[in-house]
């Protein structure tokens, strides 16, 4: 708590932008047994919270596996970075954790049940949403 101290301007932080690539040229890189990287975000649903043995059965643990099998390609790779409870304005403020260094092939985001019990109006979602993904 020493180190907390006003200041009279900040600069925004702008997070690095990365080129979208087209989810045609990720299958190609799978059908040819490439290295795909894959990162599934979003809240307790994603991150498996109420399943049971969660690192064997949450959702990106299965896309891995059936990616897998259907490419035969053991070089593709889902990374979970999702948390219980989280909600879009979440994903926003964690994008630099979740995503910094990293240069995913594709990207899953499965949220939005905590923004709906929170009452957060749709419009709010949308936007929320909106600038997590843009992030």
């Amino acid at each position: 708590m020493r180190n907390i101290k006003l200041v009279s301007k900040v600069e925004p932080y702008v997070m690095k932008s990365y080129p979208v690539k087209k989810v045609s040229d990720v299958i190609a890189r799978m059908k040819a047994g490439k290295k795909v990287s894959i990162i599934c975000t979003g809240d307790s649903i994603t991150a498996g919270t109420s399943v049971k043995d969660a690192d064997l059965n949450r959702y990106g643990v299965k896309l891995q596996n059936k990616l897998r099998k259907a490419f035969n390609n053991n070089n593709i790779n889902v990374e979970t970075v999702a948390v219980g409870g989280a909600r879009t304005f979440d994903l926003r403020v964690w994008a630099e954790r979740d995503f910094g260094g990293k240069k995913p092939d594709l990207v899953t985001v499965m949220i939005g049940y905590n923004d709906k019990s929170s009452q957060s109006s749709p419009d709010y979602y949308y936007g929320s949403l909106s600038r997590a993904v843009d992030r």
